[in-house]
């Protein structure tokens, strides 16, 4: 009998500690954070998204999707390349979103036939933190996205670390 309630008790702590795991992520403590752009950054004519790897901007194709990157986004469409300068932009929000990408064939070698039978495609978990941000100066940096392409199973949200690395030397991230 004790051991049976021995075992209730333990399984009901560790199902709060789950739950608690669930509703509390790391990136929260960035509501309230500050966002500061060292130096001048220019979105090309008719972009609205820039995207951000190592503290470098690149092309949409030119990230390696499986470490963190960043896309930054402006609010509204411009004709004509649009710079922002330096400052700060404080984080209003913090808000999270996932997506699922489904690529290429992997072939499954059949047991004892030797041969290949087609296996369907590989599919990656995109676990993105997305950082809604306020700024008087510049309104129209309206947010970061940050994201990496994971295995389904693996798949979280990317670290304060990883942000900041993502973003690299052009910005700094201070906490509240």
């Amino acid at each position: 009998m004790k051991r049976r309630w021995l075992f209730l008790s333990l399984l009901s702590v560790w199902l709060l500690s789950a739950c608690q795991a669930l509703t509390t992520r790391e990136m929260d403590v960035l509501e309230g954070a500050t966002l500061t752009l060292r130096e001048p950054l220019t979105f090309p004519a008719g972009d609205t998204r820039l995207h951000i790897q190592g503290g470098e901007t690149r092309s949409y194709w030119r990230i390696n999707q499986y470490q963190t990157h960043c896309r930054l986004e402006l609010d509204g469409a411009r004709e004509q390349a649009h710079t922002l300068q330096p400052g700060e932009f404080r984080v209003a929000r913090v808000r999270y979103e996932w997506d699922q990408v489904q690529h290429g064939e992997q072939p499954v070698m059949v047991a004892g036939l030797g041969a290949f039978a087609g296996g369907g495609a590989l599919t990656s978990r995109i676990e993105i933190v997305v950082l809604e941000l306020d700024s008087a100066e510049q309104p129209e940096f309206a947010r970061v996205r940050c994201m990496q392409w994971m295995d389904p199973q693996w798949a979280r949200v990317p670290t304060l670390d990883e942000v900041r690395g993502a973003l690299g030397e052009r910005f700094v991230l201070e906490l509240p």
